[in-house]
């Protein structure tokens, strides 16, 4: 019988079905880059880290060396207004001849307006100040003599002090004590040191596990769409114009799987007074100090809520109340508003010399020359 009972199922996971691991969304107030592919995510994703890494760090090391020149030029200036000042202090400054001359000549106006009375009292005080100032300097010496004897007498007592000691620590018990305490020492030094590399290398982990990545791939609910959250990189779109223009030069292909990419500088609902107020703080930044021409492209993916015609209206009269010079310019503009909605969430892009640069395709970019 003991044969035929069937085995407990001990090795089935009794906690039910494993649940997949699931990627960030898009969410309200993220910034980074809205990339475009053919039906390989995961290809077009890792062409972007290599991309977006090599440029960016091409950016900070642009911004580091023009702080260093701004701090040059700086302390420059300091020095120079420095020097300046000294030289007025020297112009205002008489000299020690000059001074002299002066005072030799106040003497001899106070010598002829004095009477005989004045001149006699003044020679008294004089006569005063030079006794009390001799005393004074026999008590310093009186006090500096003390002083030295009784730092003789200290100095013979320390060396009578050292001496002893000397011959406390000659001695061979003393010796055997103090090797055995070194080595103590040296054993618990060597403890400490290993525990101590120890508790460096595991906070060094720990600081790479909870430090946030420079870029991460983020889900965006609409497929051969990819989002790359930017977390450390202030403008996205200085990045963008690097990647961008770079192509367009050297007419070298960067990527094989992204088509297009453009920068987001700022995302929010799906809703029209929402985007309002998000863009008009945008805006404030490119279309108030002088006149331009503008562009608003609108796309949408699995959202019925916003529509074309609302959207470019609204955001053309909010472009013309930020300067009345804006116009519109559909074939060539010089920033296009690029509007993407995904799902709920609606992204906000500015794209200088969006039709000049091909829609920011990257593929399209390397074959102007060609087609031409």
């Amino acid at each position: 019988m003991s044969e035929n009972k069937k085995r407990k199922g001990n090795f089935y996971n009794k906690g039910g079905p494993m649940k997949k691991w699931k990627s960030p969304t898009l969410e309200i107030g993220m910034t980074g880059f809205l990339c475009t592919c053919n039906f390989k995510e995961r290809e077009c994703i890792r062409d972007t880290y290599s991309l977006l890494n090599e440029y960016a760090d091409a950016s900070d090391y642009k911004t580091q060396e023009a702080k260093h020149d701004k701090e040059k030029e700086n302390t420059k200036q300091d020095v120079e207004t420095v020097i300046n000042k000294l030289e007025k202090d020297r112009e205002m400054e008489t000299s020690p001849n000059e001074k002299e001359a002066a005072a030799n000549e106040s003497e001899k106006d106070n010598d002829v307006n004095t009477t005989p009375e004045e001149q006699k009292a003044i020679t008294d005080r004089s006569e005063k100040d030079s006794t009390v100032e001799e005393k004074a300097a026999v008590d310093k010496s009186e006090e500096e003599s003390k002083v030295e004897t009784s730092l003789e007498k200290n100095e013979t007592v320390a060396d009578e002090s050292e001496k002893v000691v000397d011959e406390i620590k000659t001695s061979p018990k003393v010796e055997k004590i103090a090797s055995d305490d070194s080595s103590d020492e040296e054993e618990e030094n060597k403890e400490l040191d290993f525990a101590t590399q120890l508790q460096d290398e595991i906070k060094e982990l720990r600081s790479e596990a909870t430090q946030e990545k420079r870029l991460s791939a983020v889900d965006t609910g609409v497929p051969n769409v990819v989002f790359i959250k930017a977390t450390s990189l202030r403008d996205p779109l200085k990045v963008s114009t690097a990647i961008i223009e770079d192509i367009y030069k050297t007419k070298q292909q960067k990527s094989r799987y992204i088509l297009r990419m453009l920068p987001v500088q700022r995302v929010c609902k799906a809703y029209l007074d929402d985007l309002k107020n998000k863009a008009d703080s945008l805006f404030d930044q490119y279309f108030v100090k002088e006149p331009k021409t503008f562009c608003i492209v609108f796309s949408r993916h699995r959202n019925n809520n916003l529509h074309r015609e609302d959207v470019i209206e609204e955001l053309a009269k909010l472009i013309n109340s930020k300067n009345p010079g804006n116009k519109a310019n559909l074939k060539d503009p010089e920033i296009a508003v690029v509007i993407s909605v995904l799902k709920g969430v609606c992204a906000i892009s500015i794209a200088p010399k969006y039709f000049f640069y091909k829609k920011y395709n990257l593929a399209e970019l390397c074959n102007v020359k060609k087609s031409e």
